[in-house]
C-alpha cells in the first residue's frame, strides 16, 4: 500500500496491524524509529564549509522524501509501505573564522551554529497536520576549501519534537509520542567551478518515546510506556550550485537500509 507522503498515520496503523505483544510493539516501535528520525534529520543541503564566522548567515529550506517498508515479522508476505517525507528550514550563523595552519591550509576551528525547525506530516487525507521538531547543532571546520584543498568539516545536531498524540478509532488505540535525533556526520566538498560535489557519513540515534493505551487479543484494556533508540548510519552524496546569493542543493543517499533524495534552497551572505 503506497500512500502519498503528506499521509502519514502509519504509527498506530502499525501497532493495530501488527502489534499481538509488548515485543511485537517494540518490534514496530523501532522499526518506525530508524525513518522518523532519518526524515526529520537526514537532509544535509550544504557543502563542507563553514561561513567565516560573523557577521556571515544562511538559511535553507528543503524537502526530503524517502519509501519506508514496515515488515511484518508475524507473516513476511503482510508488509506496509509508505512514501515519507518532511520540510525542514535550517539557520545557519558564523561563530568563528579559525586559524591558518600553513599557507593555502586555513579554517581550522572556525565554527557556524546551527537552529532546525522540521514539520513532519501526521493524519489521514481528510485530518492532516504537522509535527514541529526542534533542533540546536555545531558545525566545526577542520579545513577550509582553498584552490589545492578539500572543504573538510564535523557537524552535532539534536532535534526533537514535544509530545503530540494520535488516535486510531478503529482499533481503539491512543498514544502519546515524543521524538528525539541525536546525529553526528564528517563531509568533504571541493568547488569544481560549475558546481560544488560533497559527500559525507555520519551516524543518527533515533530516541523514539510512547505512551499507548489499546486492546490486546483478549480484547482487555492494556496501557505501556516504551522507550526505543535504534541507531542508523548514513551515506550520502550531494552537489551545491551557488548563484549569487542563491544556493540549490540536490541530495541522495542511504540511511539505514533506506535510500531518500532531498531538494533545498538557500540564501545568505
Amino acid at each position: 500500500m503506497l500512500k502519498s507522503y503528506i499521509v502519514l498515520f502509519f504509527i498506530l496503523l502499525t501497532i493495530s496491524l501488527f502489534a499481538q505483544t509488548q515485543e511485537d510493539i517494540e518490534y514496530a516501535l523501532n522499526e518506525i524509529a530508524k525513518p522518523l528520525g532519518g526524515v526529520v534529520n537526514d537532509a544535509v543541503l550544504q557543502d563542507a564549509n563553514t561561513l567565516g564566522g560573523l557577521p556571515h548567515f544562511q538559511i535553507t529550506g528543503g524537502i526530503n522524501l524517502r519509501t519506508v517498508t514496515f515488515r511484518d515479522p508475524n507473516n513476511p508476505e503482510n508488509n506496509e509501505e509508505w512514501t515519507a517525507g518532511a520540510i525542514s528550514f535550517e539557520g545557519r550563523v558564523g561563530l568563528f573564522k579559525g586559524k591558518s595552519i600553513a599557507p593555502t591550509i586555513g579554517g581550522f576551528g572556525s565554527a557556524d551554529l546551527l537552529l532546525r525547525l522540521a514539520f513532519y506530516p501526521m493524519g489521514e487525507e481528510n485530518d492532516k497536520y504537522f509535527v514541529p521538531l526542534f533542533g540546536l547543532g555545531l558545525k566545526l571546520g577542520i579545513l577550509r576549501e582553498s584552490l589545492i584543498t578539500p572543504a573538510i568539516s564535523i557537524t552535532g545536531q539534536y532535534t526533537g519534537s514535544s509530545k503530540f498524540e494520535l488516535i486510531d478509532e478503529e482499533s481503539e488505540t491512543y498514544a502519546e509520542f515524543t521524538m528525539k535525533v541525536f546525529s553526528l556526520r564528517a563531509d568533504v566538498s571541493k568547488n569544481l567551478f560549475i558546481v560544488t560535489p560533497y559527500v559525507g557519513f555520519g551516524f543518527n540515534i533515533n530516541s523514539l518515546e510512547a505512551d499507548i493505551w489499546y486492546y490486546d487479543q483478549f480484547y482487555s484494556p492494556v496501557y505501556d510506556t516504551y522507550e526505543v533508540s535504534p541507531s542508523a548510519t548514513r551515506f550520502y552524496a550531494g552537489l551545491h550550485k551557488q548563484l549569487f546569493f542563491i544556493g540549490i542543493n540536490l541530495e541522495g543517499g542511504l540511511s539505514g537500509d533506506t535510500f531518500y533524495w532531498a531538494l533545498g534552497l538557500s540564501a545568505g551572505i
